[in-house]
């Protein structure tokens, strides 16, 4: 599949408000990351607004099926997402002493993301 990315899944209010919010940050980050000769890693600090509403949407509880059928991208492009998002969350639960304040939302959202089939991924 190609062309322009489609889901029935908009990311949420919530969601686009927190994005913008941060966007200075991200900003900064890049900077700092250009000026350290990691420019390269820029792209990830990105959030990608078209596919956060299928990150919302399993973490619902959505189906495999159902996330399918709502999009055009292939499945190894929604399971890469659910699983880098997943590897995020687990990273962000097991660095309490450094994000504390983020730990319990963490823990929160992987218990509606770390499911079948994201779940079975080996990383």
């Amino acid at each position: 599949k190609s062309g322009a990315v489609w889901t029935a899944y908009p990311a949420s209010p919530r969601v686009v408000e927190v994005v913008e919010a941060l966007e200075d940050q991200r900003q900064l980050l890049a900077e700092l990351q250009a000026e350290a000769g990691m420019g390269a890693w820029n792209d990830t600090l990105l959030v990608d607004l078209r596919t956060a509403g299928i990150v919302e949407a399993w973490a619902a509880g959505a189906t495999w099926q159902q996330i399918m059928a709502d999009s055009n991208l292939d499945d190894g492009d929604i399971a890469r997402l659910l699983i880098r998002t997943v590897d995020l969350l687990k990273q962000v639960k097991w660095a309490g002493d450094m994000l504390p304040h983020l730990q319990a939302t963490a823990k929160e959202a992987l218990r509606g993301m770390d499911r079948k089939p994201i779940a079975e991924v080996l990383l």
